[in-house]
């Protein structure tokens, strides 16, 4: 076979595909445009929020902690906790904690998604019940 310039080589026996750079790519505005869509549907839902004060001498510690957290495990939506220019994940239990929350700090926070009003809902009732009651138990008391 004489190949001169310009010209291909023939081979019919092989199957002509998209070059694999060519397929990633498709892939990429595939998976791009998906996380257009979810990124569109997270802007158009507001952010709702609301302020909180962490009630009980001891404050934010590891039992409404984890409360909070799996008070938010129930929703879908993204939920922010601020204190200051601190932001805590509300879904994670070490966040929480180290926003350092005392008995009467004001937190803000902020849930954005489908079910984020029952989300805030939720964790304004939490923290209006004095998480359940753990918020005022006597902790030097030995049961």
């Amino acid at each position: 076979m004489k190949l001169t310039m310009g010209s291909l080589p023939d081979f019919p026996d092989r199957e002509i595909r998209p070059a694999n750079s060519e397929r990633q790519f498709d892939r990429f505005l595939f998976v791009s445009a998906i996380h257009l869509v979810l990124f569109f549907l997270n802007v158009m839902s507001e952010a709702v929020t609301a302020n909180v004060t962490v009630p009980g001498p001891n404050g934010l510690h590891m039992v409404p902690c984890s409360l909070i957290v799996k008070c938010v495990g129930e929703f879908t939506c993204q939920i922010l906790i601020r204190k200051g220019n601190t932001v805590a994940n509300a879904r994670h239990i070490l966040d929480l904690l180290s926003l350092g929350a005392g008995e009467g700090t004001v937190l803000i926070c902020e849930a954005s998604g489908v079910d984020a009003s029952a989300a805030i809902q939720g964790l304004v009732e939490l923290f209006s019940s004095g998480f359940q009651g753990h918020a005022f138990r006597d902790t030097n008391q030995v049961e």
